[in-house]
């Protein structure tokens, strides 16, 4: 039998993994499907189904949540859509569904058809805070396709992290296959090394996944008052198309090879730490001694700054 996948979407409380098969019966996915998402009262009677079906004790602080803040302002966030995808190499469709049942969390599930119900295979909760679930899939041939999301890692005034997290079904399960920053950026009145990125683009194809990355380093106001220096154009700053080839033994997207690429791996991870200056030099030290070569100019002398900075610690 040729397996039915799904992959559903609940915007619940609490990061969680999936241990055990649990099944979710067919006519909740297809009222799922045909679910009208400015029905509120519809929405919410299809999660409190699911919660029934379902049985899992985390779904149930939703319930509670949803009681003790107010019938009105817990149905105003209520979210959810369906769509049919292909996602691995039978002629069968696999169903997303993204459901938001308040404002913060996203929780995730795959499952596989077996006989008559779904049955969970993986499991999975994202942190959204007030934005509506988003769901993205990109062809990786004509008949499967794979599926990415944006993930809020951390927030807040001046400093955040958001990641594109990608996923492909691999031999009947579901595989984290590559992470990717979003949009990053720290920019406090402190010490540390400041920095913004986004990714403007993804394109995937059969082997590759393609960013378009843009990214600036720059030292802070604070450091270069204490310097006495004025870096306008910053330390490291760029734009150009990161190429990650699919491994075959690691059944992951790695950094290609390319001796053309600016950033190497260990750099394009670096934008995920915030504030960060430890990994910021582990991550350029080469470039900065570089750098901190160069005598008379300012960018010299805050590379040999931080590289004193971080050896004193």
């Amino acid at each position: 039998m040729k397996s039915v996948m799904l992959i559903l979407f609940v915007a619940v409380l609490f990061l969680s993994g999936c241990s055990e098969q649990k099944g979710i019966n067919e006519l909740w996915i297809e009222k799922a499907l045909s679910a009208d998402i400015n029905n509120k009262q519809q929405i919410k009677e299809l999660i409190d189904e699911f919660i029934l079906i379902h049985k899992d004790n985390k779904l149930l602080e939703y319930q509670k949540g949803m009681l003790s803040s107010g019938e009105e302002e817990s149905m105003r966030v209520l979210f959810l859509s369906a769509e049919k995808v292909n996602l691995d190499q039978d002629d069968d469709l696999e169903v997303i569904i993204q459901i938001r049942a308040n404002y913060s969390d996203t929780k995730q599930y795959v499952s596989d058809k077996k006989e008559k119900d779904f049955q969970i295979i993986f499991e999975n909760e994202i942190y959204t805070h007030m934005d509506e679930p988003e769901i993205l899939t990109a062809a990786l041939s004509d008949r499967t396709k794979i599926f990415y999301f944006k993930r809020i890692n951390s927030r807040g005034s001046g400093a955040w992290l958001n990641t594109y997290d990608f996923y492909r079904m691999l031999n009947g399960e579901v595989k984290k296959v590559l992470e990717v920053v979003k949009t990053s950026n720290f920019a406090l009145g402190t010490d540390n090394i400041q920095q913004n990125s986004k990714t403007n683009s993804v394109k995937v194809t059969d082997d590759k996944i393609v960013i378009d990355f843009e990214y600036d380093i720059y030292a802070p106001y604070e450091m270069e008052k204490k310097l006495r220096v004025n870096d306008s154009d910053g330390l490291f700053k760029g734009n150009e198309n990161f190429v990650f080839e699919w491994n075959d033994k690691e059944n992951i997207y790695a950094l290609a090879k390319n001796d053309d690429f600016k950033l190497n791996e260990k750099q394009l991870e670096y934008f995920k730490f915030l504030g960060d200056d430890e990994k910021f030099v582990d991550s350029f030290r080469k470039e900065l001694l570089e750098l901190g070569k160069e005598k008379k100019s300012g960018k010299g002398k805050i590379a040999r700054y931080l590289l004193k900075k971080v050896s004193a610690k």
